[in-house]
């Protein structure tokens, strides 16, 4: 079927309503419609590869735990978008998934989930 087109702009205020946080560093313009995005694991953002991943798979946009400022140019010069959402803030909804199964797993374990808040702020 045919894909839908949003503005990068509502990607990005359902981001950081999802994950409760005040702000995003951005490559690419807010208001360029996409259809397809990329979601990178781990530290893929530190890296060009990102990129090359998102390219090969024809992906507009791609949202990362972590953008190196060479990530960024590169994305900037091909006309890629990124989405950083930072690192703490993307792993802590899995983590804390994760202890939640191994609690239920193995309840006479005592799992503590210990959160990672974002540590900065804009001023």
């Amino acid at each position: 079927g045919k894909l839908g087109r949003i503005p990068l702009k509502v990607l990005i205020n359902q981001l950081k309503k999802s994950l409760q946080i005040p702000f995003v560093r951005v490559v690419g313009e807010v208001e360029k419609e996409v259809s397809k995005v990329g979601i990178c694991w781990g530290g893929l953002g530190h890296s060009e590869f990102a990129a090359a991943c998102a390219r090969i798979l024809e992906a507009e946009a791609i949202i990362v735990g972590d953008m190196t400022e060479e990530l960024a140019r590169y994305a900037h010069e091909t006309g890629l978008s990124v989405i950083d959402c930072f690192h703490c803030v993307t792993e802590m909804p899995v983590m804390e998934a994760l202890a939640r199964k191994i609690k239920e797993k193995f309840p006479v374990l005592k799992v503590l989930f210990i959160p990672n808040d974002l540590p900065w702020k804009v001023i």
